[in-house]
């Protein structure tokens, strides 16, 4: 059975398949990062590591239109940024798979958990994946919400959300449970605006119904709304969920008194 690396480069040779081989250029020139002498195959397995990771396809880093041929695609031209940073990301991932994680004595969990031993154990190794996991803009979740709040408005950010869930729900993109969007309520309670907590609150237990951390945040932000009633309610559903939680109860008992 092949590994998950091997699996990978499996996966990209059906997608892409052999037609697209012979648009490739024979010989490869500019090359500034890889090796001067490295094989068509390899040099394929970098580019479909490139599109995997970031979600992206050729012209996302080499100068040519969607659509059209690669023959047509200049590939040694350094016009786009993007390409000019992917020579900064080669070299940084470079860098932590030979420099920094060798120096690590890492077991692997996989390795581990088939019963393998420590002498054996594969050293983890970094990929373009593994930060960007299919965006081309590697964020978290609680980042983007962030920045959408701030920059485009609180509805705009809900209506954003729903879109990014529905385009990426199911896929490694982004964290669609509720841990991202309480850090978001939490944020804008720290920042004294606790209805905007509440929107963002409302919309998390819309998608998560029984995260009892998500019913907490919805107490905390009716609380500092000066709603006593409806935060002891929200504390009361928390504790429902999460009834092993002293201090949650402690916070009813206090309010309820």
């Amino acid at each position: 059975m092949p590994n998950r690396r091997t699996a990978i480069v499996l996966a990209f040779l059906v997608i892409l398949g052999s037609p697209l081989r012979a648009q490739i250029p024979e010989k490869f020139e500019n090359l500034k990062v890889l090796p001067a002498d490295i094989t068509r195959p390899q040099l394929l397995q970098v580019m479909r590591g490139f599109a995997l990771g970031l979600g992206v396809r050729c012209q996302f880093c080499h100068v040519g239109e969607e659509g059209a041929p690669l023959s047509t695609f200049d590939f040694k031209s350094d016009e786009k940024p993007t390409k000019r940073t992917a020579r900064v990301m080669l070299r940084m991932v470079h860098d932590i798979n030979a420099t920094y994680l060798t120096q690590l004595d890492t077991i692997s969990h996989d390795h581990m958990a088939m019963g393998g031993d420590h002498d054996h154990a594969d050293h983890i190794e970094v990929q373009c994946v593994t930060c960007h996991r299919g965006n081309s803009r590697p964020q978290m979740m609680e980042s983007v919400m962030t920045e959408l709040v701030a920059d485009s408005g609180l509805p705009a950010a809900v209506n954003a959300y729903r879109e990014l869930k529905r385009r990426y729900y199911g896929g490694f993109a982004y964290d669609f449970r509720e841990r991202p969007l309480n850090s978001v309520a939490f944020d804008l309670l720290r920042q004294n605006k606790p209805e905007d907590a509440l929107t963002i609150v409302n919309l998390n237990l819309e998608l998560n119904p029984e995260a009892a951390s998500v019913y907490q945040l919805q107490g905390d932000a009716n609380l500092a709304l000066g709603r006593r009633d409806a935060a002891v309610a929200s504390y009361r559903k928390a504790l429902e969920l999460q009834p092993d939680n002293p201090p949650l109860k402690a916070r009813v008992d206090s309010l309820s008194n």
